[in-house]
This record gives structure tokens, sequence and C-alpha cells, in this order.
């Protein structure tokens, strides 16, 4: 059973939530995770000062463990080194379609569908989109 820590709120507690063990589809990797701070931004989030969506869960600082490959998933790390599960790993805070003309052209920064860990809005149907 996975979990998350929901913030719900500026200066709220977090929620602790349990949901059922994803299994990765498409492109996507499963990885527990070990460790994930709360940077500046986070902190700013949960106090007020900066625009976050609510409900959320945090945090995008984060390393764990790869537990398993989607069956489209790049199997290689930024050298070029292949992954295996169990090997430690830590990712950008954003992630690229793939498909769209920026990420067609090396400039996944600027997805048309980027997704930021720890910055989007949470949805049960797809609720690990943090660290936390």
């Amino acid at each position: 059973m996975g979990q998350v820590r929901l913030f719900t709120g500026v200066g709220k507690p977090f929620q602790i939530c349990h949901f059922p063990d994803a299994k990765p589809v498409g492109s996507e990797i499963l990885v527990r995770i070990r460790c994930c701070t709360l940077c500046r931004s986070d902190l700013h989030s949960w106090n007020g000062k900066r625009h976050t969506p609510i409900p959320g869960v945090l945090g995008h600082e984060i390393t764990g463990d790869i537990l398993e490959f989607g069956p489209e998933a790049n199997r290689r790390d930024a050298l070029g080194r292949i992954c295996w599960p169990g090997d430690r790993i830590t990712w950008c805070v954003t992630a690229g379609c793939g498909s769209c003309f920026f990420c067609q052209h090396g400039i996944t920064q600027k997805c048309q569908n980027l997704r930021k860990y720890g910055h989007e809005r949470f949805e049960e149907i797809d609720p690990y989109r943090g660290g936390l």
C-alpha cells in the first residue's frame, strides 16, 4: 500500500493518505522513495508565500530505488548506463511528454504538456505527483 502526505492548505498539518500500489504504465518507472527534502519553495507553499495548487503533494528533491519499469520506459540513465530494479536514482523536477515540438527538439523544459513533481494538483486517480 502506497501513501502520500497531502498538503491541504496554508499552515495546516499534512494528511497521510493511503492508495493501492501503483503499476507503471507506458514510460513510467515505479520508485520506492527513500528520501525527499523540503526546499524553500515547498516551505513557501506551506506558509502561503507561493501559489501552489491545493490539495497537492509537495516535494521535488527525491531519491529512491527502482521497483519496476513500465513497458516503454527508458532503462538508461543520463550517462547511458543500463538501470535495473533496485538501483538508487534521482530525477529532474520536470517531465516532458516526449512528443510535442519542444520535446522532439530536445527542449523538454518548454514541453507543452510539462509535469512538475511537487507542484501539481493532487488527483486520486494519479496520487503520486510529489515526493511526500
